[in-house]
């Protein structure tokens, strides 16, 4: 006997097994099954829901507080006075060993950084590093990679950083 046999003989059986209630003992039935599915749902709907919203509303707080607590470390943190600002990014290039490679200077509110065969491979790390941390946005980056260069590669161009948004004011 084939699946869909059994499935057709088995909903036969249940219809008659049906018909043959009284009117009084189909409604207990459907009632009880009703009741059923209702319990049914809310085990596997609404009471998971409800755990999920119960635990993030007893999370939730937590998690404020320690935003409140990491915007104030942050604010604590704030970029170097102009003058500072020099000195850090000229100690930090030097501290990557891009100093030699480097012009620094004040430009309209920001600082404009020029490069001439700076290895890559180190600059890159700078600009990763350092800008982010001395509160500067990079504002505008042309590097052409140097002809001629094999390992290690080299670049020159310049590279405009001005404060980031967000930072407080140096001055």
């Amino acid at each position: 006997m084939s699946i869909s046999q059994r499935w057709h003989a088995s909903g036969n059986q249940a219809r008659q097994r049906w018909q043959a209630l009284a009117p009084r003992e189909r409604r207990a039935v459907a009632l009880a099954a009703a009741l059923l599915g209702t319990l049914l749902c809310w085990q596997v709907l609404i009471a998971p829901a409800l755990a999920a919203i119960e635990h993030w509303n007893q999370e939730l707080p937590k998690l404020r507080s320690q935003a409140q607590a990491l915007d104030a470390l942050l604010a604590q943190r704030q970029a170097p006075p102009a003058g500072e600002l020099g000195e850090a990014l000229q100690q930090s290039l030097a501290q990557a060993g891009l100093q030699a490679h480097s012009r620094l200077s004040a430009e309209g509110g920001g600082w404009q950084l020029d490069w001439q065969q700076v290895p890559a491979e180190a600059a890159m790390a700078w600009l990763q590093r350092e800008p982010p941390r001395l509160g500067l946005a990079v504002g505008r980056l042309a590097l052409a990679r140097d002809p001629g260069a094999a390992a290690p590669v080299t670049f020159s161009g310049t590279l405009r950083m001005d404060q980031a948004h967000g930072a407080k004011d140096p001055t």
